[in-house]
């Protein structure tokens, strides 16, 4: 068993060095990328040697390997993580589902119909879809692997957030676009540690709240935290505190959009008159990660 781990661990190794220097070849460098194209299919079969899984890895070849960034972690995980999409994509066609482009938020991307969508809500009031409860514990249950994969995406999602300006195209890149999307990204990552406790280790503490939108945070928690163990033993505000009229009582999450109105309406004189404009940031937000992370 130690020596396939050894194994492993050195094709894993074989692997990363030969996608980074696929990914540093020029337009003229066709004999040297043709050598390292076989390399690297041979090096993938012999990581994922079952038969279940060559279609899956065509399809990763065609869909995704040039979208990998290793900047945002680790090939390992990048391919692990789409490999999964992959063969839920072959079920969907197994099924009747077929693939349609749609437009959301300006631009074009596919979706599978005859699905439930990512996209559908499940909690009206608090605005959850099904992308949200990808990342809730529940779905994991004590499965290690699982886990780590959890912790490796929320790592790959401190790194995509604090290199926005580098992400965004040029439209979306702008100051207000980061701010909306640093306040989801600390309401979903509070929600995450509340969820999880102290069984998800978040390595990079010092980026996480270097990611996270600080005055936000000091908004809708009932003190101000700079730790991740003072999160975990921080309970968030009453939904009366921080909204005048609402009840007392503990709000869900994702926030509900006029918590994020009041705060930036109070806290950064914005002139916010309607909540779809948090609507319409957020279906931006988890359409942008979708995109980076799956």
């Amino acid at each position: 068993m130690k020596t396939e781990n050894c194994r492993e661990t050195l094709l894993w190794e074989k692997m990363e060095s030969l996608v980074t220097t696929w990914k540093a070849l020029g337009t003229g460098d066709d004999a040297v990328r043709q050598h390292v194209n076989l390399e690297i299919t041979e090096t993938m079969l012999a990581l994922f040697p079952k038969s279940q899984d060559l279609d899956a890895l065509g399809m990763f070849w065609i869909q995704d390997l040039g979208k990998y960034d290793p900047a945002l972690g680790s090939f390992q995980t990048f391919v692990t993580a789409r490999l999964k999409l992959r063969k839920a994509d072959m079920k969907y066609q197994d099924s009747g589902a077929h693939r349609v482009t749609v437009e959301e938020n300006g631009s074009k991307c596919q979706r599978w119909i005859g699905s439930v969508s990512l996209d559908s809500r499940t909690d009206e009031e608090g605005g959850r879809t099904e992308i949200d409860r990808y990342m809730a514990p529940q779905a994991l249950q004590d499965n290690g692997e699982e886990w780590l994969e959890l912790e490796d995406r929320v790592g790959q999602l401190i790194a995509a957030i604090l290199r926005l300006p580098q992400l965004l195209n040029r439209q979306a890149n702008n100051e207000a676009r980061i701010n909306y999307y640093r306040m989801f990204f600390t309401d979903g990552m509070v929600n995450l540690m509340h969820s999880t406790g102290e069984k998800l280790d978040i390595s990079h503490e010092r980026d996480l709240f270097r990611a996270m939108k600080i005055p936000f945070l000091d908004f809708f928690l009932q003190r101000n935290c700079r730790t991740v163990r003072e999160i975990l033993g921080t309970d968030l505000k009453d939904y009366g505190e921080m909204v005048p009229g609402r009840s007392m009582e503990k709000p869900k999450q994702p926030l509900p959009n006029d918590i994020y109105m009041q705060y930036l309406n109070d806290r950064e004189q914005m002139n916010l008159k309607s909540p779809s404009t948090i609507t319409n940031q957020r279906n931006a937000y988890r359409a942008f990660f979708k995109e980076v992370l799956c």
